[in-house]
């Protein structure tokens, strides 16, 4: 995000003025002290130091807020379209990361879908991402000895930057069993990607562990293997059951736009409390 870019640079800023002044005090050696000149020099310097850091400091985030506030920030009115057409509805709560979308499948069951708004903002753009592979790749072909290995984990880096946990829980009402897929999303190619499907005898119990902390950290029992090593034919239909049930291309978008959105309004959400708090 630019405006938080901003921020950073000017807070940095800030913060070596800081520590510069700081370092001027560190250099008086005893004899200078003797000085009582001196002393009441670096006594009122002192003073002066603590109120610019904080005047400076609560310009800047006020500088900021005003800027992000001229910059319109909503959901295209065809997303909104997006969710009522597919029947999706939505659990966003200020504050929280993790969004929830929900819906009632026609053979009864129930689906979940969970994304974390930081993972999928945090993402690099198209073109930045397209910017950052050509370069390395001019770069790479300028070097007459240059490291393959190095290559393919910086080629791996940039590709898992791409990539975010999206989950999916089925349930069925009336049972205590359910299914959880983790799925993958690539954030340039708006799609997904089956990682893995488990099977839980206490699906309930699960939700809550992401909803109340956003995270799936049931490492203990076996999560199914690798989507990718399954037979072609089970690949197929899982692929198949999940488009008919609206997790395509055009979920995958949502939750990229949608998590732009939040993630923005967050962030001015979090710079507003900055602002009051060093008023």
């Amino acid at each position: 995000m630019l405006s938080s870019k901003v921020l950073s640079s000017a807070i940095r800023a800030q913060t070596k003025n800081l520590v510069k002044r700081v370092n001027v005090s560190k250099n008086i050696t005893p004899t200078m002290l003797k000085c009582s000149n001196m002393i009441v020099a670096r006594g009122f310097q002192s003073t002066i130091t603590k109120y610019n850091a904080h005047a400076d400091l609560s310009s800047v985030l006020q500088s900021e807020l005003k800027v992000t506030k001229t910059v319109p920030n909503k959901l295209d009115d065809i997303y909104d379209a997006y969710l009522k057409d597919n029947k999706w509805e939505i659990v966003d709560n200020a504050g929280q990361s993790v969004v929830a979308l929900t819906k009632k499948l026609d053979d009864g069951k129930i689906i979940s879908v969970y994304f974390d708004i930081e993972q999928v903002a945090d993402t690099p753009i198209s073109d930045e991402a397209e910017q950052e592979n050509f370069d390395s790749e001019e770069a790479a072909s300028e070097e007459d000895e240059f490291d393959e290995n190095e290559q393919v984990r910086n080629e791996i880096d940039e590709f898992d930057k791409l990539m975010c946990n999206v989950r999916i829980v089925l349930e069925n009402p009336g049972s205590e069993a359910g299914i959880f897929i983790n799925l993958i999303l690539h954030s340039l190619e708006n799609s997904f990607i089956i990682d893995y499907v488990s099977n839980h005898s206490n699906i309930a119990e699960l939700k809550h562990e992401i909803e109340s902390t956003g995270e799936f950290s049931d490492q203990l029992s076996y999560q199914g293997p690798r989507f990718s090593q399954l037979d072609e034919s089970i690949q197929t239909q899982f692929e198949a059951y999940l488009s008919t049930n609206g997790i395509d291309d055009e979920l995958a978008e949502f939750i990229v736009v949608y998590s732009e959105v939040k993630e923005e309004n967050e962030y001015r959400s979090w710079l507003s409390g900055l602002v009051s708090f060093f008023k």
